[in-house]
């Protein structure tokens, strides 16, 4: 029991690939620490929400709440404004995921291999984007949370070298 879980960790960590692309406003700067996370029908809105909670850098703070547009009533932004009274953040990551990633085989057959997100970064109150990412996470379909802090350092939007990995919630 323990090598095959060994095996298919060893086999999820090698065939698992995320790759990234990021655009921002150059002319605008943001310094932010608290962040409130909004995941847009997540089909496992707690996993990936203790996710982000986990990745989340050191010296930084978030929020995270989940909206099912298909069952809201009110728009995206006044959803945001009204989650922000409570959380209180700069700004906000907004987290679609857009689709999935299938592959077919040889003999035609198709398996859905991952997914794809794209993920925003606006000013809060005025809700103005200054960060965008389109991400394909092929071989799982975990929200790939560390990878999009990862990018924000690499992009110079979060100022810190390591992400920080002790769990549970930072308010």
């Amino acid at each position: 029991m323990i090598k095959s879980t060994a095996f298919f960790l060893i086999f999820t960590f090698l065939t698992s690939c995320v790759s990234v692309r990021s655009n921002s406003k150059t002319h605008q700067e943001a310094s932010f620490r608290k962040i409130l996370v909004l995941l847009l029908d997540s089909s496992h809105d707690v996993r990936d929400s203790q996710r982000f909670l986990k990745a989340c850098p050191e010296g930084y703070s978030l929020c995270t709440v989940s909206r099912s547009q298909e069952l809201a009533f009110d728009s995206v932004d006044s959803f945001i404004t009204k989650e922000n009274k409570v959380c209180q953040a700069d700004v906000v990551m907004i987290v679609k995921r857009t689709g999935d990633i299938i592959q077919q085989n040889s003999y035609g057959a198709t398996r859905v291999t991952g997914n794809e997100y794209s993920v925003e970064l606006q000013t809060l109150p005025d809700q103005q984007a200054f960060w965008k990412a389109s991400i394909r996470s092929e071989g799982t379909n975990l929200v790939p949370a560390r990878t999009i802090f990862k990018r924000l350092i690499q992009d110079g939007w979060i100022h810190t070298n390591q992400l920080h990995l002790e769990a549970g919630p930072k308010h």
